[in-house]
């Protein structure tokens, strides 16, 4: 084997191993607004939505002050040094009803 085809192999494995984690982010923004406007309509309960979060593995947490609840799917997608993660946001009328939730994306990095 040549010098040059080797250093041509050995920096195609190194790009290989180095190569971005990319999903096709408004893919999996519109996966999940279709399943929390299939699965949780306005008026459903606060209990239901956490238990929709919490069998779905996703972070959350609810703000007394605001009667919301902010979750995340972290790292979906990856480009260069940029991770990019799904949140949910779910705004309340008073602590239990839900008015509406709003799936968005957000990308964090240097």
């Amino acid at each position: 084997m040549s010098k040059s085809l080797r250093i041509v192999l050995a920096a195609g494995a190194m790009l290989s191993a180095c190569s971005d984690h990319r999903v096709d982010l408004n893919a999996r923004k519109a996966y999940w607004q279709t399943q929390v406007d299939a699965l949780l309509p306005a008026g459903s309960s606060r209990a239901k939505v956490e238990a929709f979060l919490s069998s779905r593995h996703l972070e959350y947490m609810y703000d007394e002050q605001q009667h919301s609840i902010d979750a995340i799917a972290r790292d979906v997608s990856r480009s260069g040094s940029v991770s990019f993660s799904i949140t949910i946001a779910c705004k309340f009328k008073s602590e239990v009803i839900l008015v509406g939730c709003v799936v968005s994306t957000v990308g964090t990095g240097p």
